[in-house]
């Protein structure tokens, strides 16, 4: 399955073949663009997703008027001298703006969430979810849901908008199951380690593994089970 408009679990093991075309990534316009998918576009809310794929490019990042997460899916980009490799995430701050270079067929996951500013004077720097830093122990899914015993759950914030709308952290939690329940957010899973399986609602299960990422769309009624510990890099975007 590929990412699309119309699904509502978008699997990013796959460059997108739906969706609508992009022109050009407007918070980096000077970026030659070989190709872009608009994967869901919510301008009520400031909130889009897209899959892009740059030419080779050395610029200027202009000071971004929204926050920007990058999952690099393929090739490199460097920000200020700081390598972003694949599989590597980063969350570029509302206000930011740096030296920006990018290898040719670079292949990014892009989420865009506008938020708000940052305060006058606010220090501001790329935040790039620390994967050893130790995780602190967080509540876990609901016992009425779980077909198995409670799991450990363990989590560590990387960034929240002062909207309180818009999360990116570490999670990890040893082997459980739970029956289908309806997300209350989209939530990208790029997965560390370990695997899990998600059944939509009709009743197709897709296997993820470590190394692999999807996102869960607000409202998805889905079952999870993951039969091994898992870890996970989470991007979440709540409504109002």
């Amino acid at each position: 399955m590929s990412a699309s408009l119309t699904t509502s679990l978008l699997d990013f093991r796959r460059p997108a073949a739906q969706g609508l075309p992009l022109a050009a990534l407007d918070w980096l316009p000077a970026a030659p663009l070989a190709d872009g998918r608009m994967l869901r576009d919510q301008p009520e809310h400031g909130y889009a997703v897209a899959e892009a794929t740059l030419d080779a490019f050395d610029g200027r990042l202009p000071a971004l008027d929204r926050h920007v997460f990058l999952l690099v899916q393929a090739g490199a980009v460097t920000l200020d001298g700081a390598t972003i490799a694949p599989g590597e995430t980063v969350l570029l701050p509302r206000g930011l703006a740096g030296q920006w270079r990018n290898d040719a067929a670079t292949r990014l996951l892009v989420i865009t969430y506008r938020g708000e500013a940052p305060a006058a004077g606010a220090a501001l720097s790329p935040v790039r979810p620390d994967l050893a830093a130790p995780l602190e122990p967080c509540g876990g899914p609901s016992a009425a849901l779980l077909t198995t015993p409670a799991p450990h759950c363990v989590k560590r914030m990387s960034f929240e908008d002062s909207t309180g709308q818009f999360e990116l952290g570490v999670w990890a939690a040893t082997p459980y199951a739970r029956q289908p329940s309806a997300f209350g957010h989209d939530e990208l899973m790029v997965l560390l380690e370990g695997a899990v399986t998600i059944t939509d609602p009709e009743g197709v299960a897709t296997t993820f593994q470590a190394g692999e990422s999807f996102l869960i769309l607000r409202g998805m009624p889905c079952a999870w089970e993951n039969t091994v510990a898992v870890k996970k890099v989470f991007l979440c975007f709540s409504e109002a």
